[in-house]
C-alpha cells in the first residue's frame, strides 16, 4: 500500500505541474514575437516576409538542424547557436555598412571616438522596434538592409561549402532557395533577440544572448529570479531529504525487500511473459546502436570532417544524422524496456493471464519494430532531403526529443494505448468498488496513463 504522505507528495507534484503550465500559457500568449507579413526597406521594397520566414523554419525542421546547432538556445550545443551567430553578424555588418556610408572607411580603421559613435547608432537601431502591428510590417533601415543581404550570403556559403572546424558539412542542404529562406528565418530570430519588446525594457528573448555589441546584457529580473529559483530548489531539496530521514521512509514497508524478487524468480512464467523476452533483445540492440552513435559523435567532435581518413563516411553520415539517432535511440530503448517490463510484471501482479494476452504481446512487438525502423529510416531520408513534401509525416518532424515524423508519432501513441490496455486488463481485478486505489497495481496503471 502507498502511505498517505506519498499521496500528498503525488498531489503536490500534480498541482505544481499545472501551475507551471498555466504560467507558460499566460507568458507565451501575451509576449510572443510577431511573424511580420512583410519586411521592407524604408522605400517600401520587400525584402522578405512571413512566407519566407516560415519556409526557413520548415527547412530547419526538415533537415534536423536542431541536431546540428540551436535556435534561441534550443537544440544541439555542438554547433553554433544560429540566433546568436546571426545577431552578432548583424551587428558587425551594420557597423561596416555605416562606416562605409558615413566615413568611406572600414570600421576597423576608424578612430576610437568615431567607432564609439558608430557603435551607438548600430545598437540604437537594433534595439528600436520598427514593427507596425496595424500594417503587420517590419521596416529595416539602410544599414539593417545591408546586414540582411550579408546574412543571406554568409549562410549560403556556410551550408554550401561547410565548416571544416565544426559539424556543418558542405551540401547539407542542396537547394539555394532553401538556404536563403533558412537565412531569413535565422535573421528573424536574431531580430527578436535584439529588438525591445513593446512596452518593456528588454528584448523578446529577455536580452538573450548576452552580447554587448548589440546592447544585450543580462537583465536584473533574470538574475534575481535565477538566484531565487536556485535557492528555492536547494531549500526544497533539503526539506525533502530531512522528511525522508525524519520519518524513516527508508525503513518499514518502503525498505528494500528481496522476498518479492526471489518469489518471482522461483515461480513459473506465463505464455505472454515468455513472449516479452524479445522486447529486451530489441532493447539490447537499440542500446548497442546508440552507444556506437555516441562514439561517432565523440569522434566528430574532435575530427568533424573525417572518419579515420575515410571522408566519404563523414560526408554520407553527417552530424545531424548521428545526433538524431543517438537521441531517438535513447527514447526508444528506454520506452521499449518499460513496455517489456510492465508486460512481464502485469500478469504476476494481477494474478492471472488474460485471454489472448500472448497474441496481443506479439502484435504490439511488431508495431514497436515498425515504428522504430520506420521512424529511424524516415529521419535519415528527411535529413537527406529525399521525402519531398512528406518530410513532416515520414521524416524529421523537427522537435527536440520527439523528432520522428508525425505519422510515426501517431503510430507510437496508438501502440502505447494498446500497451496500456494490455497492462490494465491484467490488473483489472484490483480495481472496483470497495478496493483501495493506492496500491502497486494502481500506480503501475497510473504511470502508464
Amino acid at each position: 500500500m502507498i502511505s498517505s504522505r506519498l499521496k500528498i507528495y503525488f498531489l503536490v507534484s500534480l498541482i505544481g505541474a499545472i501551475i507551471i503550465a498555466l504560467i507558460g500559457y499566460y507568458y507565451t500568449k501575451k509576449d510572443l514575437p510577431p511573424y511580420p507579413d512583410k519586411v521592407v526597406t524604408e522605400s517600401g521594397e520587400r525584402l522578405t516576409g512571413k512566407d519566407q520566414i516560415m519556409a526557413g523554419q520548415k527547412v530547419f525542421q526538415e533537415y534536423g538542424l536542431m541536431d546540428l546547432g540551436s535556435v534561441w538556445g534550443h537544440g544541439t550545443y555542438r554547433g553554433p547557436d544560429f540566433t546568436a551567430q546571426a545577431l552578432h553578424l548583424m551587428s558587425e555588418n551594420m557597423r561596416m555598412a555605416l562606416a562605409r556610408e558615413k566615413y568611406a572607411l572600414q570600421y576597423d580603421t576608424l578612430p576610437t571616438d568615431v567607432k564609439g559613435a558608430v557603435d551607438a547608432v548600430v545598437i540604437e537601431q537594433i534595439k528600436t522596434n520598427r514593427y507596425d502591428s496595424e500594417k503587420d510590417t517590419l521596416v529595416f533601415s539602410p544599414i539593417q538592409e545591408s546586414a540582411f543581404s550579408a546574412n543571406q550570403a554568409f549562410y549560403l556559403n556556410l551550408f554550401t561549402h561547410g565548416d571544416d572546424k565544426g559539424p556543418i558539412r558542405g551540401g547539407v542542404i542542396k537547394d539555394p532557395q532553401d538556404i536563403k529562406d533558412l537565412a531569413d528565418f535565422f535573421y528573424w530570430t536574431a531580430w527578436c533577440a535584439g529588438t525591445i519588446r513593446p512596452g518593456d525594457t528588454h528584448t523578446y528573448t529577455n536580452n538573450w544572448p548576452h552580447d554587448p555589441m548589440v546592447g544585450n546584457f543580462v537583465s536584473g529580473k533574470a538574475l534575481v529570479w535565477s538566484a531565487i529559483s536556485l535557492v528555492a530548489f536547494g531549500l526544497c531539496l533539503g526539506i525533502f531529504i530531512y522528511i525522508y530521514h525524519k520519518y524513516r521512509f527508508n525503513q518499514g514497508h518502503l525498505a528494500f525487500n528481496e522476498k518479492p524478487a526471489l518469489e518471482l524468480v522461483h515461480t513459473g512464467i506465463s505464455s505472454s511473459q515468455r513472449k516479452t523476452a524479445k522486447f529486451f533483445f530489441v532493447v539490447s540492440a537499440l542500446f548497442f546502436l546508440q552507444v556506437n552513435m555516441g562514439g561517432l559523435m565523440a569522434h566528430y567532435t574532435i575530427h568533424p570532417s573525417t572518419f579515420y581518413g575515410m571522408d566519404f563516411i563523414a560526408s554520407f553520415i553527417p552530424y545531424n544524422w548521428v545526433k538524431t539517432w543517438h537521441l531517438q535511440l535513447a527514447v526508444f530503448w528506454i520506452a521499449t524496456s518499460w513496455i517489456g517490463m510492465t508486460l512481464f510484471v502485469a500478469p504476476k501482479v494481477g494474478g492471472k493471464e488474460p485471454v489472448a494476452q500472448g497474441f496481443l504481446v506479439d502484435f504490439l512487438f511488431v508495431a514497436v519494430v515498425i515504428v522504430v525502423v520506420g521512424s529511424l529510416t524516415g529521419e535519415v531520408l528527411g535529413i537527406k532531403g529525399l521525402l519531398g513534401n512528406t518530410w513532416f509525416w515520414l521524416g524529421h518532424q523537427g522537435w527536440e526529443f520527439l523528432e520522428l515524423g508525425r505519422l510515426w508519432q501517431i503510430l507510437l501513441l496508438v501502440g502505447l494505448v494498446l500497451w496500456l490496455i494490455l497492462v490494465v486488463r491484467a490488473l483489472k481485478d484490483h480495481f472496483g468498488p470497495g478496493k483501495s486505489h493506492w496500491g502497486l497495481p494502481h500506480f503501475l496503471a497510473y504511470s502508464g496513463i
